[in-house]
């Protein structure tokens, strides 16, 4: 297995984000990511506000993007405090898609902190996996078109990413294989 980087190496601390569509595994993911390697990771704000918030609108976005830019910053600093990795489940990129895609505009806020963000490689989850219902989730027959979103905001903004297909394990190891062949 791979040494992680961040993981005691002295190296600065890899941030990895996991972004894509609704229902493509990504708290599955980077829960289980964080827990394989023994690093923190930070939660996605917006269920915690969407379970007190039965409804939201456009305003509710940067809400949550404030709490999710604060969560992260917070771990971000315990990340580098610590000097190993750190999984986020989502960012301000998946604010940013959905925004776009349900109001067709994103508020300058999340694209600016977008923008601050630290460095970070980015783990874009397939449309492969089984749609799961659940209250929170709106689309369960676009999510290749929001992925196609994703790739070319990815491409656009010039960040790094890797695309992840399968199972949890399946995408890990293709993850551990992937930082192993840029070390």
């Amino acid at each position: 297995m791979a040494q992680r980087p961040g993981a005691d190496t002295g190296t600065d601390p890899l941030i990895l984000a996991v972004v894509g569509p609704e229902s493509t595994g990504k708290t599955t993911f980077a829960r289980s990511l964080a827990e394989s390697w023994s690093v923190p990771w930070v939660e996605e704000a917006a269920r915690a506000y969407l379970d007190e918030h039965t409804h939201y609108e456009e305003s509710d976005l940067l809400e949550i993007a404030r709490n999710q830019w604060l969560l992260e910053q917070a771990g971000v600093a315990e990340a580098e405090r610590r000097r190993v990795s750190l999984v986020l489940d989502t960012d301000l990129l998946v604010i940013k898609i959905w925004s776009e895609y349900r109001y067709r505009r994103c508020h300058p806020w999340i694209l600016e902190h977008l923008h601050q963000a630290p460095k970070r490689l980015y783990l874009l989850t397939g449309t492969e996996v089984p749609w799961e219902p659940d209250p929170l989730r709106e689309n369960p027959h676009d999510r290749e078109d929001i992925y196609q979103l994703y790739l070319s905001a990815l491409v656009e903004l010039q960040r790094p990413f890797l695309e992840l297909e399968g199972s949890t394990e399946t995408r890990i190891c293709t993850l551990e294989q992937y930082l192993e062949g840029i070390r």
